[in-house]
């Protein structure tokens, strides 16, 4: 089910206020922003340029998490074998 989409700065406002804490938490600026009255594509461009940043540091964290894991395989294949 997609939810209905504000169309103001009052629906954006109350779409956020219903947002749980942690959104709150992540998306923190938006309500100066609309307060401070940017247009609302700048609230939008904040908004995509921070789940950008979500999704490249949860990326991040899984080539890590898996090179981890190559690493001590390796060097617990390399521990066995005598060189």
């Amino acid at each position: 089910m997609i939810p209905e989409l504000p169309g103001s700065r009052r629906g954006v406002r109350n779409q956020f206020a219903a947002a749980s804490r942690e959104v709150k938490a992540f998306f923190d600026p938006i309500p100066e922003l609309i307060a401070n009255k940017y247009p609302l594509e700048v609230s939008l461009a904040y908004a995509f340029a921070r789940l950008e940043q979500a999704h490249r540091t949860t990326l991040y964290g899984g080539v890590v998490k898996r090179e981890n894991k190559i690493l001590k395989k390796a060097a617990a294949y390399f521990a066995k074998e005598s060189l």
